[in-house]
């Protein structure tokens, strides 16, 4: 008698323990930053592109690609703070981007307008 209610506690205490850990963590540590540009350059003399860089360190590029539209771009990033610079090529004064600090949460969008 002793034994058979010694078993259920045991098989009732390892149950949830089975359970729990078959849970398996799937969704990445990442987030997605979506910029877009309100007023963009011409496309046919500017291509728009951007920089991103680690708050940490900001000599080291971590993103370059180009706005293939020069309207809107979307990057999928590890969480953390970054810094975000757009810039034209050719390079000109008369268009000037801030460089703009954002962070990036799990499963979030970030939207950054210029």
């Amino acid at each position: 008698m002793k034994q058979s209610i010694l078993k259920i506690i045991l098989l009732s205490l390892l149950i949830p323990l089975m359970v729990g850990c078959s849970k398996d963590e799937t969704s990445a540590p990442e987030g997605t930053l979506k910029v877009t540009f309100s007023n963009p350059p011409n496309i046919k003399q500017y291509q728009l592109e951007i920089e991103i860089y680690s708050l940490i360190d900001k000599t080291r590029t971590i993103v370059e690609e180009k706005v293939t539209d020069n309207r809107e771009i979307e990057v999928t990033l590890n969480i953390g703070d970054y810094i975000i610079q757009p810039y034209t090529i050719p390079t000109t004064s008369d268009i000037f981007f801030g460089g703009r600090a954002f962070q990036i949460r799990q499963g979030k969008t970030t939207k950054i307008n210029y």
